[in-house]
């Protein structure tokens, strides 16, 4: 009889656990999205301390800074301009030092499924602190944008906005204002890319 009874119980067991994981099977998908929701925000966060270091950096070492994205890995990186970096400058906050002959750094990574989809930068910053050599527009408003975003020793950066996207059709923007060097980061919406 009590064998009997430790299958009937071995038997509940494994029946429990089939309905917890049919159970959790059908409601991965509506957890997934909350999950790759915070996910952005925390790569949004990442993005927001590698830049306000970027400022510091540029601050500290007296020398204008760039933002670099890689497109093909999303890697970026904060790196001293070529030809505007005085000599005697230290190199550059970045994950990883450029390398001899290397065009940029490696640099920062995302999390995987959350890329930089856009950057929206306009250097306004007025009066230029950037070397001779550095166009500034007569009207900043008139100014096209781009994708460069600099940071210099003064502590203004380039006015920009940086859309973050995750694998899920979700984004979030960063915004950076140029006079300041403060950031604010945006609410999670849908996004949608252009053609």
């Amino acid at each position: 009889m009590r064998n009997r009874r430790r299958g009937f119980t071995l038997l509940e067991t494994m029946l429990t656990l089939a309905l917890l994981v049919g159970l959790t099977a059908l409601a991965w998908p509506a957890l997934e999205k909350p999950f790759a929701v915070e996910r952005l925000r925390k790569s949004a966060d990442q993005l927001h301390a590698d830049l306000t270091r970027a400022r510091a950096t540029a601050i500290r070492n007296g020398q204008t800074l760039e933002f670099v994205v890689d497109g093909t890995s999303g890697h970026y990186a904060v790196m001293p301009i070529a030809g505007f970096a005085p000599s005697q400058a230290t190199p550059a906050v970045s994950a990883v030092a450029p390398s001899a002959g290397a065009e940029h750094a490696p640099g920062q990574a995302l999390p995987e499924g959350i890329r930089i989809v856009t950057i929206e930068a306009i250097d306004d910053v007025t009066p230029a602190p950037q070397p001779v050599g550095f166009a500034q527009p007569a009207d900043p408003a008139a100014a096209a944008a781009s994708q460069t975003v600099y940071f210099h020793p003064d502590g203004t950066t380039s006015t920009a906005v940086f859309t973050l996207a995750n694998e899920h059709g979700m984004a979030l923007r960063l915004e950076l204002r140029g006079l300041t060097g403060t950031l604010a980061k945006g609410d999670p919406f849908v996004f949608q890319a252009g053609p």
